[in-house]
């Protein structure tokens, strides 16, 4: 029998959190990093509808890989237009529509024309009824309609249909004048595999590629949302670097931003003031498949090197130096009756390790005259694979 209020409870708890909304996906910032180009490129292509308004459209088509920016980007743009617009007193509307929660022509049209009409019946009305309304609207109010549909591959597989329509829009008003402009947002152009080449060319007539961000672009956004969201001292540069390490593979800040919030979650259920780089090993644990051919397939010596580098973070190091590293390796290797390599080929193997994905290496201003560089291993907590390396060194040589 519960006896206790638990929520009550939560609420009596100290929050490491100061806003939890800015790690969402869906959250907009006052400022964009690192996506300028692509927000002049579209600033460019869309003057037009400011400057000369209802003659003439865009169809737009938006590439990118899953975290590296297009939502966050395109709804920037959205309130960066619809400012311009209200500043010339022009009738622009902006609607941001996710496939992957609309999956249908129906559900997609009845929220554009409850956005722009409201009071619009659950059943009732067909898509063509719903596609009059539109027009009868945007040709009453003299509004023209920038229509996002994000994450369109969703919408692709159950119906293109929707597609064809919307980009020909303008021609079925059999007007000189434009009321809609389309701007899809897809991971690759595998998605409009389904489509008429008509469409597709259409939609392709203007293109704008997301690249992935870097690992100091993500540590600079990550920087920037800690900030905002967390108490200070909650997380230092140090976890932040950890975090963009594992999200640079593959330059996803949606990956990021959900290590972060869910270390803090874990350290509040755990009644720790502090994110530290076992509880990024934990959580990231989470996300990551590990193979044990990742650690197979190294070299005995390679092995016996990460096997130092083990050693040293198991003992609740964060990040270890290359004297540090040197140092325990020769322990090793004398406890396993192996030749240490020269310092040169130990470097190599570091980066090795480093390009496997099993190391990081974090560089760090020492003084003026030159850099240290710092070793980690963020993956996986270094316990686990400190297990797994020790039992593939034994196996080796019975």
């Amino acid at each position: 029998m519960v006896n206790k209020n638990y929520l009550e409870e939560e609420f009596r708890t100290s929050s490491l959190f100061l806003d939890e909304s800015v790690f969402e996906s869906e959250y907009i910032p006052k400022v964009i990093k690192h996506r300028d180009n692509e927000l002049v490129f579209l600033s460019r292509l869309f003057l037009p509808l400011l400057s000369h308004p209802l003659k003439f459209s865009k169809k737009i088509l938006i590439i990118g890989n899953v975290g590296v920016g297009k939502t966050v980007t395109i709804g920037y743009f959205g309130k960066m237009i619809q400012q311009s617009a209200q500043k010339r007193k022009l009738n622009l509307k902006f609607v941001h529509l996710n496939c992957r929660h609309n999956r249908s022509s129906s559900h997609i049209l009845k929220k554009i024309v409850n956005e722009l009409v409201g009071g619009i019946p659950n059943r009732g009305l067909s898509n063509q009824d719903l596609i009059d309304i539109l027009v009868e609207y945007l040709q009453e109010h003299k509004c023209h309609l920038i229509l996002v549909l994000d994450e369109l591959g969703y919408l692709m597989k159950k119906d293109s249909n929707l597609i064809y329509t919307l980009s020909r829009f303008n021609e079925m008003t059999f007007s000189e004048v434009s009321h809609l402009s389309l701007i899809g947002i897809v991971k690759d152009l595998l998605t409009l595999r389904n489509l008429d080449n008509a469409t597709v060319s259409t939609l392709q007539n203007e293109v704008i590629r997301f690249k992935k961000y870097t690992e100091k672009q993500i540590m600079e956004i990550l920087r920037d949302r800690a900030e905002l969201g967390l108490k200070p001292g909650v997380v230092d540069d140090s976890i932040l670097f950890i975090i963009s390490s594992l999200s640079s593979i593959s330059g996803d800040m949606r990956k990021a931003l959900n290590l972060l919030r869910n270390a803090v979650r874990y350290a509040e259920h755990n009644k720790i003031d502090c994110i530290t780089a076992e509880i990024i090993q934990i959580v990231n644990a989470e996300f990551e498949s590990f193979s044990i051919n990742e650690l197979t397939n190294l070299n005995r010596q390679v092995l016996l090197l990460y096997k130092s580098v083990c050693n040293l973070l198991s003992a609740s190091k964060s990040q270890i130096t290359m004297n540090e590293i040197k140092e325990e390796y020769f322990a090793v290797c004398k406890q396993h009756n192996n030749q240490p390599r020269s310092d040169t080929q130990i470097w190599g193997y570091l980066q090795q390790l480093k390009r496997d994905h099993l190391l990081s290496i974090n560089f760090r201003n020492k003084n003026q005259q030159g850099r240290r560089s710092y070793y980690s291993i963020p993956r996986l907590p270094v316990k686990t694979m400190l297990k797994q390396v020790e039992m593939i060194l034994d196996h080796s040589e019975d």
